[in-house]
């Protein structure tokens, strides 16, 4: 467990919630404008700003209340903060992954077939390994379809390639069909591995900051002060 907050200028929100992982130069030009990423980082942002409000009454407390009271009222705001997180953290969630999807389509939309596919993947697979990765990314830079189609859109080992150097050449080809596609897709599959462990960062900044034994003697202290009341003798009695 991390170690305890004693401090209000002490505290800095830890792991997702921290802001320097959204200046990775992977999503911080899609942070503030991409319809994806976005969400996803204002719902970060939002939980952030909401354990900061936390941290800020755990150093603040009231002073018309009790000990327990204002442990009382920093578990409710906690709570709440998680709750208002998660709604806005499931949409954004939720967005990313149609988004992802959709270009999961553009990606993967299929090239015309062409008409010598068997002679061009013979030809492929019958030059050197060097030899054949230049053929294939000189042809596909040039914006030869036909290349591109018979070596793509066929199985991998009719070209006498791997399926994993096939799907290079897919995202090869599909960034020039759609510029910027293998960028913005890396920028919200980054987004969202940040956004994943953002409640348990909050739980882990909460446990940081609040004694949950504290809150538990703080109200057994309460009860039992009550309790002693309620049965002191009274001064009229004989």
């Amino acid at each position: 467990m991390a170690d305890k907050v004693t401090k209000l200028e002490d505290f800095h929100p830890g792991g997702s919630l921290h802001h320097g992982l959204w200046l990775d130069p992977r999503v911080k030009p899609y942070a503030n404008n991409d319809p994806a990423v976005k969400p996803l980082y204002d719902a970060v942002s939002l939980a952030r700003a909401r354990i900061e409000r936390v941290a800020k009454m755990r150093f603040t407390p009231n002073p018309f209340k009790t000990q327990a009271g204002n442990q009382e009222a920093l578990e409710q705001e906690f709570n709440r903060a998680t709750e208002v997180y998660a709604s806005r953290m499931d949409s954004a969630k939720q967005r990313a992954k149609a988004e992802l999807e959709a270009l999961e389509r553009k990606r993967n939309e299929a090239l015309p077939e062409s008409k010598h596919a068997t002679e061009i993947r013979n030809y492929v697979r019958s030059l050197p390994e060097e030899k054949r990765t230049e053929f294939i990314e000189t042809a596909i830079n040039n914006g030869d379809l036909d290349t591109a189609s018979a070596v793509i859109n066929g199985p991998s080992y009719l070209s006498g390639i791997g399926a994993d150097l096939q799907g290079h050449y897919l995202d090869s080809i599909a960034e020039i069909r759609n510029p910027g596609l293998k960028a913005r897709r890396q920028a919200i599959q980054h987004a969202m591995s940040i956004a994943e462990n953002t409640t348990f960062d909050m739980i882990n900044d909460y446990e940081r900051l609040v004694d949950t034994r504290e809150l538990k003697q703080a109200r057994e202290g309460e009860k039992a002060a009550e309790a002693a009341q309620a049965y002191e003798p009274s001064g009229d009695a004989a």
